[in-house]
């Protein structure tokens, strides 16, 4: 039989034996078992072809994003070591409890954890699109792209022109060959609620 077709074999065995897991894709030495709410794993040998003298890699997924990434699981010291590795001479049985006790108990906590983290990101990108959208409808620009952080503005028929960045709670002003008078009142403007701000702070 060959490499392949036995590793197949074993995977779908490992399937098998974990309850809410399915097999996924496989190839050639290396297969996914697809679980519960997006979770996954990579079951993959460290040699190029399965062989059962060698020793299996367990990879597990955690929740990506093509802005972002893949959302990994951090402490204090950096990226959390989720890979585990086990005898490629165990049963698929043998395995699938090795998973089931070993793996998952560390891993399923990490990964909720990681879509906890994921949806908290979507929801503050989602927040920063509307303020700049806010941003571009009151400079009367064009909508920001997706991704973008900036709203430019200026009128091609006017003398001024820059751009405004968005970072959550507050906006940096880049504008150039703005009126003099224009920019007296924005800097008054700014002087003033920086006054006001710190009048607050005092008490008074």
């Amino acid at each position: 039989m060959e490499a392949s077709q036995l590793f197949a074999e074993v995977m779908e065995g490992i399937a098998a034996c974990l309850d809410g897991w399915e097999l996924g894709e496989i190839d050639g030495s290396g297969g996914r078992l697809l679980g519960p709410d997006g979770a996954g794993l990579s079951v993959r040998s460290n040699r190029y072809a399965y062989t059962v003298t060698g020793r299996l890699e367990i990879s597990c997924h955690f929740p990506y994003d093509p802005d972002y990434g893949t959302f990994c699981p951090r402490d204090g010291h950096g990226y959390i070591q989720t890979t585990r590795t086990c005898a490629a001479a165990k049963s698929p049985a043998q395995i699938a409890q090795y998973i089931q006790q070993q793996v998952l108990p560390k891993y399923l906590p990490l990964y909720e954890e990681e879509v906890r983290v994921k949806q908290a990101w979507l929801e503050r990108r989602a927040a920063h699109q509307r303020q700049l959208e806010e941003i571009a409808e009151i400079a009367q620009a064009d909508p920001p792209q997706h991704g973008s952080t900036r709203v430019h503005i200026g009128r091609e028929s006017g003398s001024f022109y820059g751009h405004v960045e968005v970072y959550q709670d507050a906006i940096r002003l880049d504008v150039r060959g703005v009126p003099w008078d224009v920019g007296v009142d924005i800097i008054k403007l700014l002087a003033n609620n920086l006054c006001a701000k710190e009048d607050k702070e005092n008490g008074i």
